[in-house]
């Protein structure tokens, strides 16, 4: 392979990856996180050569949070750790959701999208010249809680480059919840995924259920309520002592005693 052809392939991966991290596209859609909201990701694992692989692999956890948001921009900080300690240095960014127009030139990590899409509306990520639209969207367990999320299967070939997104967004908020990439060349194979692992935006784990199970929960209660007072009122109709056998009433004697002669 000569070094033009391994440069070509290097700078289509590297433009592919980094588009990867930086922040978001969008449709015409509101911005659904509010200032304060944050998300961490974890599980990085990453395969692969080149320095963003290599980054993604030492990786221990990485958190956006929302500075500001007015009308439909947002700005954005990321700050994280790698899994040895070292702290990642927090930068910023700032987006329009309704553009993706960033200032981050290398492209969007849709790490928000807009709120409220449906199946079908468009994502325009940058860096492709096909729509992108919002394959399917499907109730799913995040951060252990049942969330309707927005996905996007995506695979496409070209250069003798192939490649397969799959993305899930929080359909309420928007906030990206899950990455799983693959990418496939003539020269060597290259894999990312990381996952939503806390936030801020929702009630995550014990304390989402029941948030989101909040009428069968009230009814549980009214169900143990009734049962309680249902016992208690037949032990205690159980324990009441029964009351002594009536004792009949002696009636006083009327024989006449016969006056002494």
């Amino acid at each position: 392979m000569t070094n033009s052809k391994k440069l070509i392939i290097s700078v289509l991966a590297l433009a592919i990856l980094t588009a990867l991290f930086a922040p978001l596209v969008a449709a015409d859609s509101s911005v659904g996180v509010s200032a304060g909201q944050w998300v961490k990701y974890g599980n990085f694992s990453a395969s692969g050569t080149g320095i963003p692989m290599g980054l993604a692999n030492q990786t221990d956890w990485v958190e956006i949070n929302v500075v500001s948001v007015s009308g439909t921009n947002a700005t954005l900080t990321f700050s994280g750790q790698y899994k040895n300690g070292t702290t990642v240095a927090i930068s910023g960014m700032n987006l329009d959701v309704a553009t993706g127009a960033s200032n981050y030139s290398s492209g969007n990590f849709v790490f928000i999208i807009p709120s409220d899409l449906q199946k079908g509306d468009a994502i325009p990520l940058s860096g492709f010249d096909f729509p992108i639209n919002v394959t399917n969207v499907e109730t799913e367990n995040v951060i252990g809680v049942n969330r309707n999320v927005c996905i996007l299967n995506l695979t496409q070939s070209f250069l003798g480059i192939s490649y397969k997104f799959i993305m899930t967004w929080d359909q309420t908020s928007g906030v990206l919840m899950g990455v799983n990439i693959a990418e496939t060349t003539p020269y060597g194979n290259m894999a990312l995924s990381f996952n939503a692992i806390d936030t801020n935006v929702f009630a995550t784990g014990a304390a989402g259920t029941p948030m989101n199970n909040l009428i069968y929960i009230v009814i549980a209660v009214i169900v143990i309520v009734i049962l309680v007072i249902v016992i208690a009122a037949f032990i205690l109709m159980r324990r009441k002592p029964k009351a002594p056998p009536a004792t009949p009433t002696e009636t006083p004697s009327t024989t006449e005693v016969p006056a002494p002669n």
